[in-house]
């Protein structure tokens, strides 16, 4: 969610090839158009741990899973906590201070990446 997470995850993801990173502008910034161009595609969505009351991240995340059930090949996404959000962390925490919390920016991503699992039906 945001150009800067996608900048963050773009640095140090690995260089094969057989990724692309997109970022939105935020959790309620998804077109519908945009759902075509993963017709087919393993798609990962990683919005912000927002905190309660909004817990917009994750409101988000499941709006566009829902828009993208049935037409890409699968939908993961970060799952910062059983209630969408991560209470240990400050609200708004995203994928680039999880990356940045790190002295080693690697084995960040391996944890972050656990962290990723299949989004809800």
């Amino acid at each position: 969610e945001g150009p800067w997470d996608g900048m963050a995850l773009w640095e140090v993801w690995p260089r094969d090839g057989s990724t692309n990173i997109v970022a939105v502008p935020g959790c309620s910034g998804w077109r519908d158009e945009w759902t075509e161009l993963c017709r087919g595609k393993n798609v990962t969505l990683m919005f912000d741990s927002d905190h309660p009351p909004t817990l917009g991240g994750y409101k988000g995340m499941q709006r566009v899973a829902k828009r993208l059930s049935g037409v890409a090949e699968s939908v993961r996404y970060l799952h910062w906590g059983p209630d969408g959000y991560d209470p240990a962390l400050p609200a708004g925490y995203d994928v680039r201070d999880y990356l940045c919390s790190y002295e080693n920016r690697q084995a960040a991503l391996t944890d972050l990446m656990e962290k990723v699992v299949d989004a809800p039906r």
